[in-house]
């Protein structure tokens, strides 16, 4: 097969198209903007990890399907896995809420199915919220 000037020329019209468009400039004057707490705290979280007097219980196969569901309108649900007396996993109904942020977003106030209590937000990102409880144990969750 003879290639033509003409389906040559195209050709590399074509590919210098391609080079060019696939240099585009990255606009990193605007960078997205930082997302604040009330924001990250919107989500699903998934129980990893809890701390009490310096003893650390990994989540398994059970605890972590354990979850709080923040919602954007100040309200949560909790469900809770655990072992029963026989060892077999069992899942609690699910239990609604109300919470609130402090306004320095440090202190998470919860109400409902779980009682009255006031948490310490530890550290909060994308994927991964701590939190502590009054007694001092400290809890990780991961999304």
């Amino acid at each position: 097969m003879k290639t033509t000037r003409s389906s040559y020329n195209v050709l590399v019209v074509l590919m210098m198209f391609v080079s060019i468009s696939s240099c585009s400039k990255k606009n990193d004057d605007n960078p997205p903007p930082t997302p604040t707490v009330a924001e990250l705290l919107i989500h699903k979280w998934y129980f990893s990890k809890r701390e009490v007097n310096g003893t650390v219980q990994m989540a398994d196969a059970c605890t972590e399907k354990t979850y709080f569901d923040f919602k954007g309108d100040g309200t949560f649900t909790f469900q809770e896995s655990d072992y029963d007396d026989t060892l077999n996993c069992v899942t609690s109904p699910v239990l609604d809420g109300a919470y609130t942020l402090s306004s320095d977003e440090t202190q998470l106030m919860i109400s409902g199915a779980i009682g009255n209590q006031t948490l310490t937000i530890n550290s909060i990102s994308e994927s991964q919220l701590v939190f502590g409880f009054a007694n001092g144990e400290i809890n990780t969750l991961k999304r």
